[in-house]
């Protein structure tokens, strides 16, 4: 029987497109694009999995989650909150919601399926930031992971370049720790190839050397890369460097997240005005139409009435001079002589 899911996103491109990527990897999706009939959906269809964005119109994510959790037929429903925040109050918000993880917007649309079949598996509490750690030395890596780990770190490992563009294109990576030194394709070529990808064009890359000359530096700065730590790694340097490019990243990800949505709403009321005028001109030319129907009217009634007065003019010429012969004749009925007297005169005359 097909997982059921079940997405909450007032975004319509944005609900469309997990959407999509859940069925294609073969779930039965219900949408929703409020938090209340999200909640309505749930308790009705009980789905495996809620994938929920935090912001919507009529509540916060988190807060309806909170409402679920109180019901016994949706508490324990995994609720995976998509967000462009993954600052640490954003975490801690979501981190109180029991059973509940996030995916940063925006989605990775290769590895979100993936990820939702991932956190179906092991339903973590809060998903961990992903580091991909290149290097082909293993004590080096074995060293990263025993620094980074515990801090609540993520950690998938590549032994070369190839293995990690690789990696890098099956997962969702949110940093990369990178050696310079490394068979086949050296390090600078790995970050040159990253940055060719619009899709990581700002994905944080650190590269570990022992080349301490500048212009080994000036290389990596060129090349792309955005923070350097030299061999052996401090601790404290390596925790401060990567909560600092993940903090950069987060922000960079919640102004990316906005601008698409900022985009996809220009374009939406962009839409409406165009649908408004189109209607609107629709109706202009419907009254201007209805306006010349009227008026063609309003002409033929105009000229009837011309037609009609010159008519009644005519019939009273017609009707005087009718009268005039009438009167003529009716004087020559009753006074012939005056007739016949004229005629005389008029031959005497002649």
């Amino acid at each position: 029987m097909r997982k059921k899911a079940l997405v909450v996103d007032d975004n319509v491109n944005n609900l469309m497109l997990e959407k999509d990527l859940l069925e294609a990897a073969g779930f039965e999706v219900f949408e929703a694009e409020t938090a209340a009939n999200g909640m309505a959906i749930a308790r009705r269809e009980e789905p495996d999995v809620i994938v929920m964005d935090v912001l919507l119109p009529d509540m916060r994510g988190t807060q309806a989650a909170r409402i679920l959790r109180q019901h016994k037929d949706t508490r324990d429903i995994l609720i995976v909150f998509v967000t462009a925040s993954v600052l640490p109050e954003g975490l801690e918000e979501i981190r109180a919601i029991t059973n509940s993880g996030f995916i940063g917007k925006p989605i990775n649309t290769r590895t979100f399926a993936q990820e939702i079949i991932g956190f179906l598996r092991e339903c973590p509490m809060v998903a961990k930031p992903v580091l991909l750690v290149v290097d082909d030395q293993p004590e080096h890596i074995e060293l990263l992971e025993a620094y980074l780990v515990p801090q609540g770190y993520e950690i998938i490992t590549s032994a070369s370049g190839e293995e990690a563009l690789e990696k890098l294109s099956a997962n969702r990576i949110d940093l990369i720790l990178l050696d310079v030194m490394l068979p086949g394709i050296q390090g600078f070529e790995v970050i040159r190839r990253i940055r060719q990808d619009a899709a990581h064009r700002v994905l944080p890359i650190i590269l570990i050397t022992v080349l301490s000359e500048p212009e080994d530096r000036v290389k990596g700065i060129e090349a792309g890369c955005d923070d350097f730590l030299s061999k052996p790694v401090d601790k404290t340097e390596l925790l401060a460097r990567v909560g600092s490019l993940l903090k950069v990243k987060a922000y960079h990800d919640l102004m990316s997240n906005y601008r698409i949505e900022m985009e996809s709403e220009v374009t939406r009321r962009t839409d409406e005005l165009r649908h408004a005028l189109e209607n609107l001109q629709k109706e202009i030319t419907e009254h201007v139409r209805a306006e010349g129907k009227n008026l063609r009217q309003l002409e033929e009634v105009r000229r009837w009435r011309e037609m009609t007065l010159v008519r009644e003019d005519r019939n009273r010429h017609l009707k005087h001079e009718v009268n005039e012969l009438l009167i003529r004749l009716g004087e020559e009925i009753r006074y012939p002589s005056r007739g016949n007297a004229s005629e005389e005169q008029e031959t005497a005359k002649g």
